[in-house]
């Protein structure tokens, strides 16, 4: 008995460490300041242009903690993630929030480096969808619709299985 109790104890002691962790907005006890949180999404953006990603990185970081669903934040993150620091499975999480959050032609600038990415990490039936489906939202003729359907016939033969 006195084993169950101390396991119990462990488990509620991890489950409120977890919740004093989360972002305070997202718990509710803290009014959020939503202009605040629109200037550093537009600072984040402006740093990123600059190419200044340690601060854009941050600013990001720092919307997401009061709004874990805002679409530019992440997509943004993503971008940083696989441009700049070459980590191609933080940016996939990233770019995956930002493609499934995002409409029409809003997804093409996340699944093209989403599509790079999950080739990267060598997940290659994610990329040939993301290519299949980024495809849809390039101009027809474009280098872009050429670079994607050269990905995608180079992962169809890649998936292909050995002929003996």
């Amino acid at each position: 008995m006195t084993r169950y109790l101390r396991g119990s104890a462990a488990l509620l002691a991890v489950a409120l460490g977890l919740i004093l962790a989360a972002p305070r907005a997202a718990r509710g006890d803290e009014k959020v300041d939503w202009q605040a949180v629109r200037d550093d999404y537009e600072k984040g953006k402006d740093a990123f242009q600059k190419k200044d990603y340690g601060r854009a990185k941050k600013l990001f970081e720092d919307v997401l903690n009061h709004d874990p669903d805002h679409t530019g934040a992440n997509r943004y993150l993503g971008k940083i993630y696989f441009e700049y620091y070459h980590d191609y499975r933080k940016a996939i999480r990233y770019l995956e929030k930002a493609v499934s959050d995002s409409s029409g032609s809003y997804k093409r600038d996340p699944l093209y480096s989403l599509a790079q990415s999950y080739e990267e990490v060598r997940e290659y039936r994610k990329a040939l969808s993301a290519w299949e489906e980024y495809v849809q939202y390039v101009t027809p003729g474009s280098k872009w619709e050429t670079e994607a359907k050269e990905r995608i016939a180079a992962l169809k033969a890649k998936l292909q299985p050995a002929k003996p």
